[in-house]
């Protein structure tokens, strides 16, 4: 299956609005184990008719997946869907189900690449199904098979792998998607009368929190600055050390993950692209929630500086900022080529990425690779035509192999780099007197 990488960046979560049932239609939430009544539809595109009822795939198992057209990470799972409906076309069918517009979804329909080339039927404004399944998150997706409800998952648990057991009579232990509808405009943190009289709130108050993965809440990142108390606020919620050591330095320059140099025992713990398995899952155990009110005269440097010092202490780890001469590999056209072996074979069961540009690639490979930067002296908006499995994005002999029937390689040569340099810590270390 092929996806078209996009140039923005592209959500792990969205935020869905909550929705309300038709009128004279009595909607009761569905648990893992519920049967699902026969709910009609009647704003249905990509479908043989213009409405479609629930009990149209009382046969089959119908993967409905709640999803919005800002949301790109829904948006990349659909060509993994569109495979695994062909694969089982007589035994899966999807449904995908928004609360937006139909005049919004008809136009994305038509001009978004990913969503033209797939065959799923499309129900838009239609809350009767959203109130099936509530959720404050996409994406959601709600699998019944023959009319029972069998798991509610995010997507990256809609697998071949996973379809293939519950078609086969075994019985998914997936864990239950279930969000907490959480404000991020208010502080994690609470301090003694912050709920009464707001004479009696100090004049200032300045401090910094962390506390361990909020589950059921989208990773997000706010901040606010208080006039009165003349302080700023800056909050962020289930990140890795590696993302918010990222986040800070993205505010001044562009700072990809793979400027970024782990030093560490275990670097696996901070950065999920060295792992295998479920984000989700990954997310629940290595991320973290931090929260600094400081004075707002201080400046973006200082505050960066701060943040950055109080994670390591908190996560362990001791981070530097450095130029450094280092490895890193230059995209550079081929004067010819020999006709390669065909390479996709070998990764059947993984998404192709498509590349339309040299920039797309870079782009992308960049923020994928860690501790290896990649640049080219081409313009970014060169086109080029290359598909690459999504598992071996971070395999150089395998991109080289790709790049080769194009009249490309990666040439590995030694640049000088700002890059961050991570390193263990000592948990809580006494300085010397």
């Amino acid at each position: 299956m092929k996806k078209t990488i996009l140039l923005s960046v592209l959500a792990v979560l969205c935020l869905n609005f909550p929705s309300k049932a038709q009128k004279g239609i009595q909607i009761k939430r569905l648990l893992v184990g519920s049967k699902i009544p026969d709910v009609t539809l009647n704003n249905v595109l990509k479908y043989s008719s213009a409405s479609l009822s629930t009990s149209d795939f009382r046969n089959k198992l119908l993967i409905i997946d709640y999803m919005n057209t800002s949301c790109g990470s829904c948006i990349e799972a659909l060509p993994r869907f569109e495979e695994i409906k062909k694969k089982y076309t007589d035994q899966v069918e999807f449904l995908i189900v928004t609360n937006e517009r139909g005049v919004r979804v008809s136009s994305f329909l038509k001009t978004n690449s990913i969503l033209k080339k797939t065959s799923f039927p499309v129900a838009f404004a239609d809350t009767s199904l959203l109130s099936l399944f509530p959720h404050r998150y996409v994406s959601h997706v709600a699998w019944v098979n023959r009319g029972v409800v069998s798991a509610i998952t995010g997507s990256e648990y809609v697998t071949a792998e996973n379809i293939k057991l519950l078609l086969s009579g075994q019985a998914l232990s997936l864990p239950v998607k279930t969000d907490v509808n959480y404000n991020y405009k208010l502080p994690f943190m609470a301090y003694h009368g912050q709920t009464g009289d707001p004479g009696e709130l100090p004049k200032q108050l300045y401090y910094t929190g962390f506390r361990e993965h909020l589950n059921g809440v989208a990773a997000y990142r706010t901040e606010k600055t208080d006039t009165v108390a003349h302080s700023r606020r800056i909050t962020y919620i289930n990140y890795s050390p590696v993302d918010l050591y990222l986040s800070l330095l993205n505010e001044t320059e562009n700072f990809p993950s793979s400027h970024v140099k782990l030093e560490i025992k275990h670097p696996e713990n901070i950065f999920y692209g060295l792992r295998t398995g479920y984000l989700t899952e990954w997310d629940e155990l290595h991320t973290f929630c931090y929260e600094a009110v400081l004075p707002d005269k201080m400046s973006k440097p200082e505050i960066s500086f701060k943040i950055r010092r109080d994670v390591d202490f908190y996560t362990h780890l001791r981070s530097e900022l450095t130029e450094r001469t280092i490895s890193c590999y230059q995209l550079v056209p081929e004067s010819s080529s020999v006709p390669a072996a065909d390479i996709r074979q070998d990764s059947t069961d993984s998404e192709l990425i498509e590349f339309a540009t040299v920039g797309d690639l870079l782009k992308i490979l960049n923020d994928r690779m860690i501790g290896a930067p990649l640049f080219s002296e081409l313009p970014n908006e060169m086109r080029i035509k290359v598909s690459i499995p999504e598992n071996k994005l971070t395999d150089i002999n395998y991109l080289n192999t790709a790049l080769h029937q194009i009249h490309f390689r990666l040439m590995l040569i030694d640049k000088s780099y700002k890059i961050l340099i991570l390193k263990d810590e000592p948990a809580f270390n006494t300085p010397k007197s």
